[in-house]
């Protein structure tokens, strides 16, 4: 009854794994690790991580250096801080974890008492636990998708990370929900003593319900803090904070451009464009287009001064420095969509049902928009599952938000066999036209809803109360429910028969916010579905290529939930 297979993850995984592991390696001692930590995650005496772990100092820096390869997920309670004034301290309440490093300050935190949460790798301050995550999960929650996979969890959860802690200070979405509070609307700050509190020691309040975690103060680098926070909250004070590395600069004098030099013989031509200090940094870490081998030319300027005119956005990793190529490139997708049709021609689902929905707005801006380019649904997105239900013997029916007919975008509309299928068929074509609204259905009358996506989805998906409303009686008739794309942001607002999001703590996919922007719709469009799906508690998930996702694919299973990373989903989804 799954509605299709997973997809592994592609070469860049291993590429930048590799990557990862050879330029950390000279700070690791692997036969160490092996030796102290064995395979219990028994406690051991601890050592604090002075290591240098990331280029702006040590843990406590608490420097972000990548979204993707810097953080791991765990599962149980915690304190979370970053939303937290701090009072310096002299001296420990918890024990000398940190004398003669880092001076202290006691900051009033979340407690959670359960709920998924991410650790970042570089600020582990076990050095033990350190080692032994960044050995086992070199790209973090790339290479250790699934929550409670890296060790340092069970450091956590077994109270060896920092002796005499009731809790640690980690980083959670248990309170995002609130007005004004999404946790990653930040203040810029200049340097200055902030509060690192990732990882830090906690003792629980005498009514168990906040907890003050003990953070080292860090003074040595540019800072963000919570929207609310301040940079200089008073005499005594420090407001918890991290470092997350800038956007790459815009002004061109502050640019430059790092490619591959005539020695380079590697097939894969990319340049990379940032400022010169993020540049240098990389070149000390990745291997890919001879980046790390020194076949390189650091130049002033921008890429497409240099002939690398093909805009690649950010790099997956290394998000604040943007790529580039020659050439475009393009997505090998006919061999995944021949292999997922022959597999679909199997199944005989004869009487079964099935809704595919589509969005209703027709315009990149509001409907009232005069000169706004026309979209809609994109057409593979619905065309593709279209014929693999019905040729399994499904019926379809195609709804859509507001009823009536349905907007495609031309951009794709014969991007597969499929379309040309469709469009070439009247009986289709008439299935699109004075469609129902999904408010008039009675989804538990389906077998399987499916969501289609489409730029106009970032409209009308996740706002509809009524969708909204039959996803989530769907779900409590345990009715099976996919989406592809934007088409993950009919689930945002659903909930489960207990009030709490659909969502939530669930692993799923959608359009990455990295294709978005390549496509340049990032700031048009109202919803991207990876920004909405974390922000109410979702584990995200994507595959991403070295130079693009424009030619990626991923399908994620959770339960009855099958989710599509992108176009390319749609079959296998």
């Amino acid at each position: 009854a799954a509605i299709g297979p997973k997809l592994s993850f592609d070469s860049f995984i291993a590429v930048h794994a590799m990557k990862a592991v050879l330029s950390l390696a000279n700070t690791w001692s692997f036969l160490a690790i092996a030796s102290v930590f064995g395979s219990t995650g028994a406690a051991q005496q601890f050592v604090l991580n002075a290591q240098n772990s990331t280029p702006f100092g040590p843990p406590w820096a608490d420097a972000m250096m990548s979204q993707a390869a810097d953080f791991v997920e765990c599962t149980g309670k915690f304190a979370n801080c970053f939303y937290s004034e701090c009072t310096r301290r002299e001296g420990s309440a918890i024990g000398d974890w940190i004398k003669g490093h880092a001076e202290t300050a006691d900051c009033d935190c979340e407690a959670h008492e359960g709920g998924i949460y991410s650790v970042m790798i570089n600020a582990i301050l076990n050095k033990v636990a350190w080692e032994a995550t960044r050995k086992k999960c070199p790209m973090g929650t790339i290479s250790c998708p699934t929550p409670n996979t890296a060790p340092v969890c069970k450091y956590i959860q077994e109270g060896n990370l920092v002796p005499g802690a009731e809790l640690i200070s980690t980083f959670g979405f248990n309170d995002a929900l609130k007005p004004g509070d999404w946790p990653m609307s930040t203040n810029e700050c200049e340097t200055g003593p902030f509060g690192a509190c990732m990882t830090s020691p906690c003792k629980l309040s005498k009514d168990g319900k906040r907890a003050i975690c003990e953070c080292p103060i860090y003074d040595k680098s540019p800072f963000q803090v919570q929207k609310k926070g301040k940079c200089i909250p008073g005499e005594g004070k420090v407001t918890s904070g991290f470092h997350w590395l800038p956007e790459a600069p815009e002004d061109s004098e502050d640019l430059y451009a790092l490619m591959p030099s005539p020695a380079c013989t590697k097939r894969l031509q990319i340049c990379y464009e940032s400022s010169k200090d993020q540049l240098e940094q990389l070149s000390k870490e990745d291997q890919v287009s001879c980046v790390g081998t020194h076949e390189t030319l650091l130049r002033k300027g921008k890429c497409n001064d240099y002939g690398y005119g093909f805009s690649l956005g950010s790099d997956p990793v290394f998000t604040t420095i943007r790529i580039s190529s020659k050439v475009p490139g393009i997505p090998k997708r006919a061999d995944r969509w021949e292999r997922c049709e022959s597999r679909a021609k199997a199944y005989a689902f004869e009487g079964k049902k099935a809704l595919v929905i589509s969005t209703s707005h027709s315009k990149l801006g509001n409907e009232t928009c005069t000169d706004c380019k026309a979209t809609g649904v994109t057409s593979p997105e619905f065309t593709v599952p279209y014929y693999i239900f019905k040729d399994a013997g499904i019926n379809v029916t195609i709804a859509s938000i507001a009823g009536g007919d349905i907007p495609v975008d031309a951009f794709a509309k014969f991007y597969t066999h499929w379309d040309t299928r469709f469009w070439s068929d009247a009986d289709a074509i008439a299935d699109t036209k004075k469609t129902p609204a999904v408010g008039v259905l009675d989804f538990k009358d389906f077998d399987l809803i499916y969501m289609a996506g489409g730029w106009g989805a970032a409209w009308d998906l996740g706002t509809s109360a009524a969708l909204a409303a039959r996803v989530s009686e769907a779900y409590a008739a345990n009715k099976i429910l996919g989406s592809v794309c934007h088409g993950a942001l009919g689930f945002i607002q659903a909930t489960k028969p207990d009030g709490s999001l659909l969502v939530k703590g669930r692993v799923m996919t959608g359009v990455s916010n990295r294709q978005v922007t390549q496509l340049g719709i990032g700031k048009i469009t109202p919803m991207h579905p990876e920004e909405e799906l974390r922000k109410r508690g979702a584990i995200y998930k994507a595959s991403h290529g070295i130079l693009t996702d424009l030619d990626q694919s991923l399908v994620v299973e959770d339960g009855p939930v099958v989710t599509g990373q992108n176009q390319n989903s749609a079959c296998e989804t």
